[in-house]
């Protein structure tokens, strides 16, 4: 077998992060939700951080604040998220997940439990690691290069 390329590693996880989102997108269509990409990770986001705020999201996703004030008016709309005035200081928001939104957080998490079984059923403990490894190292890549 050739030698892959760092193009042909890119494409795979490519891949992969395609049919994740596809399943994820099917999942919150059949729970009426209709949300994907970015609303998920701020469902996500928001549903493991309880009482954070736009700004601690716009800073943990690197989106500018426009895009993730639609991302959050959607999830309102969508009746996944509420905002709630802070206790010491009424100008601040506070976003929690609803009810709904923790049954579709909830199924989130179950679906990729599955996939991310499915992905590596037939990988050993220490293949495992070692893909960890690797994909960390390329993410650390990445960064020390925007850096630089």
């Amino acid at each position: 077998m050739d030698q892959p390329t760092p193009e042909a590693i890119f494409d795979a996880i490519s891949f992969l992060n395609h049919e994740i989102r596809s399943r994820h997108y099917q999942v919150s269509r059949e729970q009426g939700a209709g949300i994907a990409g970015m609303e998920f990770k701020a469902l996500r986001f928001i549903a493991t951080h309880a009482g954070a705020t736009q700004r601690d999201l716009v800073e943990r996703s690197g989106r500018d604040k426009g895009q993730v004030a639609r991302v959050v008016d959607k999830l309102k709309k969508s009746e996944l998220v509420q905002a709630v005035a802070d206790e010491h200081d009424r100008r601040i928001a506070r976003l929690q997940v609803t009810e709904k939104g923790q049954q579709l957080h909830h199924e989130f998490q179950r679906l990729n439990d599955e996939i991310a079984r499915q992905a590596t059923s037939t990988f050993t403990d220490e293949e495992c690691g070692q893909l960890l490894r690797l994909l960390e190292q390329m993410n650390q890549n990445l960064r020390s290069s925007e850096q630089g």
